[in-house]
């Protein structure tokens, strides 16, 4: 298949972030201390095992929770944090892009296909791109898309030519959108994606 993405990345929509400031990323800190715990283990002595296991051979290592130092780990925090604004940003962004698309597709026939280059134009910088996708390869695919994105299930067993997915679906990258292009007959194995490259580039030409 070929599909048509718009994606609102999350990497894209950080510097649209505040910066966190010392205050929140303590309260972070102390709310998930649990987050930064480092294990260390102590052997028991003999003495300190002897009540227990009366048995220096068999005295067990003990494991001692320790946190991590605030100033260590407060570079990942301010990322975890940026992040999570970022995804709300990114949330609210991508309902502009779909209630557009809304609107495009009630005022087309049902036969015309919403130009989504136009819609990444108006909506930057969300990302627009097409993508070749056999069902075998569909995890490659999802390295760009982000994983979760449904495309197994949606284009590849009831998704129709120029259909576009009901709702934007949060995967690891962003929040995506897309319809299928296009489905590409195989007979006898799905095809390699640099098979089909110069089908699918005449094709959308």
């Amino acid at each position: 298949i070929v599909v048509e993405y718009l994606l609102a990345e999350f990497e894209s929509f950080k510097e649209k972030a505040k910066e966190p400031t010392d205050g929140e990323m303590r309260d972070y800190y102390e709310k998930y201390r649990s987050l930064f715990e480092v294990k260390e283990e102590k052997k028991l002595t003999e003495h300190e095992g002897e009540d227990a296991e009366h048995d220096r051979d068999n005295a067990e290592k003990k494991a001692e929770p320790k946190i991590r130092p605030f100033d260590e780990v407060k570079q990942d925090i301010r990322d975890k944090l940026k992040l999570k604004q970022a995804e709300d940003i990114a949330y609210e962004f991508v309902k502009g892009v779909d209630l557009e698309l809304g609107v495009l597709l009630t005022k087309s026939k049902p036969e015309d296909v919403p130009d989504f280059s136009r819609i990444a134009a108006k909506f930057s910088p969300i990302k627009h791109d097409t993508l070749a996708v056999t069902a075998d390869r569909v995890s490659q695919a999802e390295e760009i898309l982000g994983h979760g994105s449904s495309l197994a299930d949606a284009a590849f067993k009831g998704m129709r030519e120029n259909e576009i997915i009901g709702r934007p679906i949060k995967t690891t990258k962003g929040f995506l959108l897309y319809r299928l292009n296009k489905k590409l007959e195989t007979k006898h194995r799905s095809p390699a994606l640099d098979d089909v490259q110069e089908f699918i580039k005449k094709e959308l030409a």
